[in-house]
């Protein structure tokens, strides 16, 4: 993970438009592989997509968490947003990705598509302990982005 950091790090446009106010934190965590620095990883990334929705009221942005929460029915509302035909077909594909063959969460791995759906935004917490949850917490909100400010996400 520290690799992709440091990757970043190098990136002197990125950094200048995006990244510098996180410039120490990265560097911080650049030779990690641990929870703590893919959260600063999912912070960098995040942080740069969440200045292109600022930048731009037009790109339409989507929650991992609800996609989860009701795939079905927020594949319908996305496909209907870009105005795109969602076919009988579509919808048996979506419930063949998202519930056929599911396998046990323990199971899962970054990948895998055959995973309950419902589960996967919430599964990450059940491989962190829970001081590990606290790390990610803090390293997020170290980023600013306005998205999992509720406390009841952790």
């Amino acid at each position: 993970i520290g690799k992709f950091l440091d990757e970043f790090l190098t990136q002197e446009e990125l950094m200048s438009d995006h990244l510098l106010p996180f410039a120490n934190i990265m560097y911080e965590h650049s030779d990690r592989d641990d929870a703590a620095a893919a959260a600063v990883l999912h912070g960098v990334l995040n942080r740069v997509l969440w200045n292109q929705i600022v930048q731009n009221p037009n790109i339409k942005y989507f929650l991992f968490e609800e996609l989860c929460a009701d795939p079905i029915h927020r594949f319908k509302s996305i496909f209907k947003d870009f105005n795109l035909p969602y076919s009988a077909l579509t919808l048996d594909r979506h419930k063949n990705l998202c519930f056929r063959n599911v396998a046990p969460i323990e199971s899962y791995h970054p990948h895998a598509i055959a995973r309950n759906s419902r589960s996967m935004a919430s599964n990450w917490k059940y491989q962190l302990s829970y001081s590990d949850i606290g790390r990610v917490k803090n390293i997020w909100r170290e980023f600013e982005i306005p998205l999992y400010a509720d406390e009841s996400f952790w």
